[in-house]
C-alpha cells in the first residue's frame, strides 16, 4: 500500500489550529446598534416638538385667558354689584312670638234657675252697661209693706239676678243658649262671652338671657315700644307699649313672658290672633350702615370688599355692632361714603379690578344715594351678565 497521510484529530476540549474562527460580536450584532440609534433619534425629535408646543401654549395662554374672562388676566374687570355705606343709626329689637289676648273676658251666667224668657242683645254688637236697678227696687219696696222684711230682701235679690247686665263694655260672642231653654246658676258654659277689644293686650315670650336688659329698662321708667307684625313677619299691624314682665321663667323652655297693651283703635288685633312681636330696647347710633350681603366672613373675622381708586377692590376688616333686618351697622373698619361690593365677591381677591354696577336702591341700608367710584358711569350701563363666559373664581 502507498503511504498514508496522517490526520491530526483535535483533542477533546481543545482548539484545533485548523478550526473555523467564530464571528466577532461587533460584526454579528450591528442591527442592535442601529435600533438604539433610531430610538434615540425619535426621542430627541419628540422632546423638541413637545417642548416647542408647550412654549407656544404658554405664550398663548394670557391671550386665551383674556378672551375667556379669567380674573386677573390682562385688563379684565369682574362685574359686581355695589352699594354706598351710609352714616346713621339702627334700632335694637328683641323678637318673640305672641298671642293677642282680650284685656278683660267675662262669661255671663245666670244666678238663678228658670226659663230664659228673652235675649236682649245681638251677637257682635257692643252694649252699654245697664245701671238702672233702682227702677226695679221701687216694686221691691212696695212689697216690703205686705211681707216680712226677710222676704222682701230675698225677693229683691232674686229679681235683681233675674235681669242680667253686662259687667264690662266689649264685643259679645255667639250666644251659647237660645231663648226657651232652662238655665241654671251652675251651667258650665254660661249664656255668652264678652271680650274687651279696646284696649287689647299681647302676651309674648323672650329668651331668659334678654331678661336683665329689659328689666333694667322697665325699672328705670323707660317706656318700651312694642310692634306687632303679621304671621309672615313682614307687615306691621299695630304699635303698643310694654306693661309688665311675668314673675318667673319657664324652666322647660328657658323663656319668660311679657305683657304689652295696644290701643287697637282700628280693631286690627283680635283675641287669640298669632303675631310676631318686636320689642324696641335700644338704638345704636353713629354707625356706618351697609347691606347685609356686603359682609363676608373668614379666618380673620368679618370683612368687606371696598372699591377704591381705578375700581380696584381692597379687603377691609370690619366690626359689626348691630344687625337689623337687611342692614348691618359697623363700628369700625369702614367710613360713610365708601363703596362696598354686595354681589360677586366669590370672584374677587384683594387687588382685583372690578366693573361696579349700582343696584337700584342698594345704597347703605337699601335707600338713598351716595358718591360713586371712578368709572361708575360705564358700570351702570353694564351688568354682570355682560361678562364673557368661561371665567373662573379665584
Amino acid at each position: 500500500m502507498g503511504q498514508l497521510k496522517s490526520i491530526d484529530l483535535p483533542e477533546p476540549g481543545g482548539h484545533s489550529a485548523t478550526a473555523v474562527p467564530r464571528a466577532t460580536p461587533s460584526k454579528s450584532r450591528w442591527w442592535v446598534w442601529i435600533l438604539l440609534l433610531g430610538v434615540v433619534a425619535v426621542g430627541v425629535w419628540y422632546f423638541r416638538n413637545s417642548r416647542g408646543g408647550s412654549q407656544a401654549a404658554d405664550s398663548a395662554a394670557p391671550a386665551a385667558n383674556k378672551g375667556r374672562g379669567v380674573p386677573g388676566a390682562g385688563n379684565f374687570a369682574v362685574p359686581v354689584v355695589v352699594a354706598t355705606a351710609q352714616h346713621g343709626e339702627l334700632p335694637v329689637y328683641f323678637n318673640g312670638l305672641g298671642t293677642v289676648t282680650a284685656f278683660n273676658t267675662v262669661t255671663v251666667r245666670s244666678r238663678v234657675d228658670g226659663q230664659l224668657i228673652s235675649v236682649a242683645f245681638k251677637e257682635g254688637v257692643i252694649p252699654q252697661q245697664q245701671l238702672d236697678t233702682q227702677a226695679a227696687s221701687v216694686g221691691q219696696f212696695d212689697g216690703a209693706i205686705k211681707t216680712d222684711q226677710a222676704q222682701i230682701d230675698n225677693a229683691k235679690l232674686q229679681l235683681t239676678y233675674s235681669r242680667i247686665t253686662a259687667p264690662i263694655s266689649g264685643r259679645i260672642g255667639l250666644r251659647l243658649v237660645d231663648a226657651g231653654n232652662i238655665v241654671h246658676a251652675g251651667d258650665t258654659n254660661g249664656l255668652l262671652v264678652i271680650t274687651q277689644l279696646q284696649p287689647i293686650s299681647v302676651i309674648f315670650s323672650l329668651p331668659q338671657d334678654q331678661l336683665p336688659q329689659v328689666n333694667a329698662k322697665l325699672r328705670s321708667g323707660v317706656v318700651l315700644v312694642v310692634e306687632a307684625y303679621d304671621r309672615d313677619d313682614t307687615d306691621k299691624i299695630a304699635t303698643g307699649k310694654l306693661v309688665t314682665i311675668d314673675n318667673q321663667i319657664d324652666p322647660t323652655t328657658g323663656t319668660y313672658k311679657l305683657k304689652s297693651i295696644f290701643g287697637n283703635e282700628n280693631t286690627a288685633l283680635f283675641p287669640n290672633q298669632f303675631v310676631n312681636v318686636h320689642l324696641l330696647v335700644d338704638t345704636k347710633r353713629n354707625l356706618t350702615i351697609v347691606p347685609t350681603p356686603a359682609i363676608q366672613r373668614g379666618p380673620q373675622g368679618s370683612y368687606v370688599y371696598a372699591v377704591g381708586k381705578d375700581n380696584v377692590v381692597k379687603i377691609h376688616t370690619v366690626t359689626a355692632a348691630q344687625t337689623t333686618g337687611n342692614s348691618v351697622g359697623l363700628s369700625d373698619g369702614l367710613n360713610p361714603g365708601d363703596i362696598v361690593v354686595i354681589d360677586g365677591q366669590d370672584k374677587l381677591q384683594d387687588g382685583s379690578k372690578v366693573l361696579p354696577n349700582f343696584a337700584a336702591g342698594a345704597n347703605g341700608a337699601g335707600r338713598g344715594s351716595g358718591p360713586q367710584p371712578s368709572g361708575s358711569g360705564a358700570a351702570r350701563s353694564g351688568s354682570p351678565s355682560s361678562a364673557q363666559p368661561g371665567g373662573s373664581p379665584r
